[in-house]
């Protein structure tokens, strides 16, 4: 089973709950990328795609979580200014293509 996440959007009457679930490298052709997010936790890089993309809840149904150099190297720096020993991640947002659009 895949990973997922339950995001929450607040609409007119209630809350409205989505699922958006982890993919690989290997399904990326059959999504669109909306956008990237840098944040301390996946709440706070949800948050920042949600600001920054139009729509980004009704568009938005997988994510990545991306390791690389660019993001240890903040939580190294933010290491040194604070000292406080945050991990910050880096998040692929993506929305699901039709098929007619590939």
């Amino acid at each position: 089973m895949k990973n997922f996440f339950t995001i929450k959007q607040k609409i007119a009457g209630g809350i409205k709950e989505k699922k958006i679930y982890e993919i690989d490298s290997s399904e990326i052709s059959d999504y669109l990328l909306l956008g990237r997010a840098l944040g301390i936790n996946m709440e706070h890089c949800l948050d920042l795609g949600a600001k920054h993309k139009e729509n980004f809840f009704g568009r938005v149904s997988a994510y990545r979580i991306i390791e690389d150099s660019k993001t240890k190297k903040i939580s190294a720096e933010i290491k040194k200014i604070t000292s406080k020993d945050m991990q910050y991640i880096s998040v692929c947002f993506y929305e699901k293509l039709d098929k007619s659009e590939k």
